[in-house]
Order: C-alpha cells, then sequence, then structure tokens
C-alpha cells in the first residue's frame, strides 16, 4: 500500500518495487514514527452506525437533550443512555492496524452476516454510574435458562429467531427498565419534586 500510495501521489520514494514494501519495511516506519503511531486491535461498528454518527445527528441529539435536561431539571442519576450492540458467538480473529497514539477507541465495520451468529444485547446506564441489568436476545426460538449462565445478576434473556431486537422484545425490555428505575411523574427522583 506504501509503494502504491507513494507512486499514486507522484511522492519521490526509494522502492524499487512493492515487494520491497513489506513487514520489515512497516517495521522500520513504525520505528521511525513510533511517537505518533502505533499497531491496534479495532473495536467493530456496523456500516449503519458509522454512516449515523455525524456531526449534525451528535449536535441534533445534544440540542433536544439540552432542552429538555433545562425544562425537566434532570439530574444525572435519572439520565439514562441505553444502546443495543451484537456480541458475536463466533471467535474470530480481527486485524490489527495502524493508527494514531492517544486515540482511545478505533473502529472497523463488521458485517454480522460474515461473522457468524450474533446475541443482541440492549444496556443502559446513567450518567451517574447506576446501571440497569442487561437484556440478551439470542437468535433460537426457545428459550433455556442454560444460556444465562453466567450473566449479571438481574438480567432478562428473551429468544427470537433472527437474534435482533423486535417490537415486542424492546417492549419487555422497557418494562425491565422501568422496573429498575422507578420513574414517577411528579418526580426526576424517588422523593425529588420537579
Amino acid at each position: 500500500m506504501a509503494y502504491q500510495l507513494a507512486v499514486r501521489n507522484g511522492i519521490k520514494h526509494q522502492f524499487e518495487n512493492k515487494e520491497e514494501t513489506g513487514r520489515a519495511w512497516l517495521d522500520h516506519f513504525l520505528n521511525r514514527h513510533k511517537q505518533r503511531l502505533s499497531i491496534r486491535t479495532p473495536t467493530g461498528t456496523s456500516y449503519a452506525r458509522a454512516t449515523s454518527f455525524n456531526r449534525e445527528s451528535v449536535a441534533k441529539f445534544f440540542d433536544i437533550l439540552e432542552m429538555e435536561s433545562e425544562k425537566r431539571k434532570y439530574t444525572a442519576d435519572r439520565v439514562f443512555n441505553v444502546d443495543e450492540t451484537g456480541l458475536s458467538i463466533v471467535q474470530t480473529k480481527i486485524q490489527k492496524v495502524v493508527w494514531s497514539k492517544g486515540k482511545w477507541q478505533i473502529g472497523a465495520l463488521t458485517f454480522a452476516a460474515e461473522r457468524g451468529s450474533l446475541v443482541t444485547t440492549i444496556c443502559a446506564m446513567s450518567a451517574s454510574g447506576i446501571f440497569v441489568p442487561p437484556t440478551l436476545i439470542f437468535p433460537r426460538k426457545n428459550m433455556t435458562e442454560t444460556l444465562m449462565r453466567g450473566a449479571p445478576l438481574g438480567s432478562i434473556g428473551k429468544c427470537h429467531p433472527s437474534g435482533w431486537v423486535q417490537s415486542n422484545l424492546f417492549t419487555d425490555w422497557f418494562r425491565h427498565f422501568i422496573k429498575y428505575t422507578k420513574p414517577t411523574i411528579d418526580s426526576t427522583y424517588p422523593g425529588q419534586t420537579l
């Protein structure tokens, strides 16, 4: 790739051919730039998430959050972040990438069908660190408690042939969320009025 980039961009280089830009060249390159680059393992990021997470969407989200926070006066223990993610039940090796030092999270696009079956996990945590035990959705027709062995205390397990969140499963998760967070109309926190 280094050879192709140099040729394509008209950059002066010392390579006779592309075979000279192998692993030894990469190791020397990384050694010359060790203050700025390192080899890292990226985390999986879906195509939908990668394309939806942009400056405009994030700004819109925080505008709405700020408006609602000012209107309702929510405390940190009443603001929850909810997310769902797929956990692969097929072990695969993720290729490492060269990345800038100091970056904590590196994403790599994943395609679920190529990596095998996924267990969907729905998680929620408050801004103050309170978490709701997760909901696990297994890619099968019938649930068995054996699947929940080792899950965090209070977790609930559900099944669907696709292993994906369906509206009825999200409703079950939402009831589970309400059970743990105990919201009321009159308060932002039990005993605290608006």
